[in-house]
């Protein structure tokens, strides 16, 4: 009986030892952060939007064909909030406002407090597409970090462990 556990022990190792997929990253180093994305996914140094242009960091998937007319995305944007009275709860409530006020009061699916950062997700109809974000926020040193993961609502969960391994690599230092 216990050669029999042993045995079915082995084979679920090894099958999820075969399922792990790697993932080559590519890590940026910034003097009060690092942060780490896929090497397949795109710099969105050559992406015409606003938010590409704002952000430190902005990278997107690659388009699975023709009809792929959205970019799946992460971005890291930093605020200076110096000689402003806002820590975290503050960011919060203010990122809820803007979000509501924006996408609608049954926009946002989940909100909580991590300890150092805060989580919250939400969806809604934004420039002609259905969309799902993700969001972290961490305050530092008079300085917010935003991350946001953007994907259609559609293909959210296809990328969200690739979003939460780039969530996952952020590093305050």
């Amino acid at each position: 009986m216990k050669l029999f556990f042993f045995s079915a022990l082995l084979l679920m190792l090894i099958s999820c030892s075969q399922n792990t997929k790697r993932v080559n990253m590519i890590t940026v180093e910034k003097t009060d952060y690092s942060i780490s994305y896929p090497a397949e996914w795109q710099s969105g140094t050559g992406t015409k939007s606003q938010l590409a242009e704002l952000a430190e960091l902005f990278v997107h998937s690659i388009p699975e064909g023709p009809d792929d007319k959205f970019a799946d995305n992460f971005n890291l944007t930093k605020q200076d909030l110096s000689g402003q009275p806002v820590d975290l709860k503050k960011y919060d409530s203010i990122s809820e406002w803007q979000i509501t006020t924006t996408l609608g009061p049954q926009a946002i699916l989940e909100s909580k407090d991590a300890g150092d950062h805060h989580s919250i997700t939400f969806k809604g109809h934004y420039q002609g597409n259905d969309l799902k974000w993700k969001q972290l926020y961490f305050i530092k040193n008079e300085k917010a970090y935003l991350l946001t993961f953007t994907a259609e609502e559609k293909t959210f969960d296809k990328y969200s462990d690739i979003a939460e391994s780039i969530f996952n690599s952020f590093k305050l230092k």
